[in-house]
């Protein structure tokens, strides 16, 4: 499980206003096909063009905006929007006056340090581009005790270039996740939003904005929003697939805002089994 906040290592960017640092790489965690950075821009500053010379790129904002211009005009990248790149695009980001933070996620992962090119003090236009904004749905609300929805944003048959699939999800204040492990698939956390506390065998750690969480197959992890505040994050699954339960036996969200409550049944511990996903046995209060 990695720390919360950024990367450990040197700055990949060559420009003081401007950082990429690696969070996880082939050559740190046995990651299957992706790699994440931690890229920051200090406020108002124009990024380095990023480019996905080979495979894709998907930048997720967490802190402060950027902008980005194409043929139809200038795009706003906020918290918990997300921009894909496929391969051959690219594009270059310029700060808003609080500067921005996000992640880089990178497939295949050795790209990473290869990513960031040319800078300049004038928009670079964004080429081939895709802008997944936060609000964009469908999301499905989830059975007890998670509190909370889940929004696919990219699978490979909706993207057809990351092999992953990333995933929205809000875990309303006392929701949680409960401790289980993946047979088949590794995922790794990015939290955008929020404050929580993240579990992985019998490790701990406290979690907000900027903070990543690694899960190799079969560790054992749970997570729970255990503050006033919605815990937002993204999860990134790899190979993909077990985000299929969780559309299947959610309930879709037609604009509610209070989260329904409605139980796990024995179907759904099932269908998620089938895929990998494997819930612990323990009793409700350890929920």
């Amino acid at each position: 499980m990695s720390k919360p906040g950024r990367g450990q290592g040197p700055n990949l960017a060559s420009d003081p206003e401007e950082s990429l640092v690696a969070i996880l790489t082939p050559e740190t965690h046995t990651v299957y096909s992706y790699g994440i950075g931690d890229y920051r821009l200090t406020r108002n500053a124009f990024g380095s063009v990023i480019r996905a010379d080979v495979g894709a790129i998907a930048v997720i904002g967490y802190e402060g905006s950027a902008s980005f211009r194409n043929d139809d005009g200038t795009h706003d990248l906020s918290c918990a929007d997300l921009v894909l790149l496929k391969r051959g695009s690219s594009v270059q980001l310029r700060a808003g006056p609080q500067g921005f933070s996000g992640f880089l996620v990178v497939a295949p992962g050795e790209m990473l340090r290869k990513v960031l090119h040319e800078r300049s003090e004038i928009y670079s236009p964004a080429r081939n581009v895709r802008l997944i904004e936060d609000e964009s749905g469908p999301d499905y609300w989830q059975p007890e005790p998670t509190l909370g929805y889940v929004t696919p944003k990219v699978t490979p048959e909706t993207s057809g270039v990351l092999p992953v699939s990333i995933a929205f999800q809000r875990l309303e204040p006392g929701g949680r996740v409960r401790r289980h492990h993946h047979r088949f698939n590794e995922e790794t956390l990015l939290v955008v939003r929020g404050q929580g506390l993240v579990g992985v065998n019998e490790t701990q750690m406290r979690v907000s904005p900027g903070g990543v969480a690694f899960f190799p197959p079969f560790a054992d992890h749970f997570l729970v929003a255990d503050m006033a505040v919605p815990l937002d994050f993204f999860a990134i699954i790899s190979p993909p697939g077990i985000e299929q339960p969780l559309i299947s036996y959610g309930r879709l969200r037609a604009g509610e805002n209070a989260a329904p409550v409605f139980p796990r049944t024995a179907g759904m511990a099932d269908e998620a089994r089938r895929a990998g996903f494997v819930l612990k046995e323990i009793s409700k209060s350890e929920w």
